[in-house]
């Protein structure tokens, strides 16, 4: 598996934030496309209400929980299938994952390159409004250090998850 998540060798600790705070600035003109279509939208686009709106906190914590923490490749896919659209596009860092087999094979060796106690925890609420909703994260042993700290963008489509951005965080400099 190339990029996002590998160590540079078997000796060296997994340690993200100052590993990516360069490809950090290269996800956010991955991001770019997204925000000019959010300028550029009409008046009816901007005429959703309130009931439409689809969960955002219960979405973006169940990818979290029955996806990305979810060891188990049928129950993955399963909530794959209940939770994004039939071909949704996830914008890593150094790499871009087209479809549901994609993502969960993404998902399913991070948690197999990390170890049993490797787990995905929310920060607070998501929030979003729409289409598009944010959710803070940290990873790491379940009771071990942080490892790593992000940020999941998604874009609704019909209630589901169309497009996701795994934002990470920079290391503090």
């Amino acid at each position: 598996m190339r990029g996002l998540w590998k160590p540079r060798n078997a000796d060296e600790p997994v340690i993200f934030q100052a590993e990516f705070a360069e490809a950090y600035n290269g996800v956010m003109a991955t991001a770019m496309p997204l925000m000019t279509r959010m300028s550029t939208m009409s008046n009816a686009d901007h005429d959703v209400h309130l009931s439409e709106e689809p969960d955002y906190d219960h979405l973006l914590r169940s990818n979290l929980e029955r996806v990305f923490n979810e060891r188990d490749a049928g129950k993955r896919a399963e909530a794959i299938a209940d939770l994004f659209v039939a071909e949704p596009v996830m914008y890593e860092p150094t790499n871009i994952v087209k479809g549901r087999t994609a993502i969960s094979e993404v998902a399913g060796s991070l948690l197999e390159q990390f170890g049993p106690a490797f787990r995905f925890q929310p920060e607070g609420d998501a929030m979003g409004h729409h289409g598009v909703g944010v959710l803070r994260w940290k990873a790491g042993p379940a009771d071990g250090p942080v490892a790593v700290t992000g940020s999941d963008v998604a874009e609704m489509v019909d209630g589901k998850i169309a497009r996701l951005w795994v934002l990470l965080t920079p290391a503090e400099r």
